[in-house]
């Protein structure tokens, strides 16, 4: 991905699924407690177990599903991101979501776009292109607002040659935040591989504005404004 700018992603999904809180209402609160506890003091085994036991009483039960789901990813993430652990703790994130209440969907489903984007970033890592395209594709209709895997999902599908379906992801994502440089700087790559270097130097100029310290954006764009002079 060389030549691209990627937006940084949270180092830890874990960090955001442990800053969702768990709703108490209609299950065993012994269990969800000792579950949470045991997740705040990183004993995943115990978590798991807990939360495990209350699934058996009550497989509804939204704060067990949720919780569950935290620990399997955690564990995931201190097993160097175990694809088949991670596939289990979104299972469990899916189920939550299913019965989660109208107050908490939306942040489940923010998750859920997150843990995707996650989950395609460990595919990249071991080379399969398609799968990581295919959870893209599902983070963004989790949240067809979220900038990353529309960012992601574009410079996949330029190494794949498809330019135009690169542009039309990088533009969404421009249009959706209109304050991150990557799109934009994104863009003027995709316009600079096809000889378009006017495009490209008037991307690059709009991603100067909002990263003014930005080294790589810097380097571009003095090197659009180089070939813009010599043609001139």
């Amino acid at each position: 991905m060389k030549g691209f700018m990627l937006i940084k992603s949270s180092p830890y999904i874990v960090g955001l699924l442990l800053a969702c809180a768990a709703v108490l209402t209609g299950c065993g609160h012994a269990n969800i407690e000792k579950g949470d506890t045991s997740l705040r003091l990183g004993d995943y085994p115990a978590a798991i177990k807990f939360f495990s036991a209350e699934l058996q009483r009550r497989p509804d039960c939204y704060p067990a599903r949720l919780g569950l789901a935290k620990a399997v990813f955690q564990k995931s993430v201190d097993e160097h991101i175990d694809l088949t652990l991670w596939k289990e703790g979104l299972m469990h994130l899916e189920a939550a979501r299913t019965v989660a209440p109208a107050e908490e969907e939306e942040n489940v489903t923010a998750l859920l776009s997150e843990a995707w984007v996650y989950h395609a970033r460990a595919l990249l890592a071991a080379a399969d292109t398609v799968g990581a395209l295919a959870d893209l594709s599902r983070a963004i209709e989790y949240n067809p607002r979220s900038v990353e895997p529309l960012n992601l999902a574009g410079i996949l599908y330029f190494q794949l040659g498809d330019a135009q379906k690169s542009i039309a992801l990088f533009e969404r994502a421009a249009a959706i935040d209109s304050t991150s440089p990557s799109a934009h700087f994104n863009l003027g790559m995709v316009h600079w591989q096809q000889g378009d270097i006017r495009s490209a130097h008037g991307h690059w100029l709009t991603a100067l504005k909002l990263a003014p310290a930005d080294e790589d954006i810097l380097y571009w764009f003095a090197l659009a404004e180089k070939n813009i002079r010599e043609m001139e």
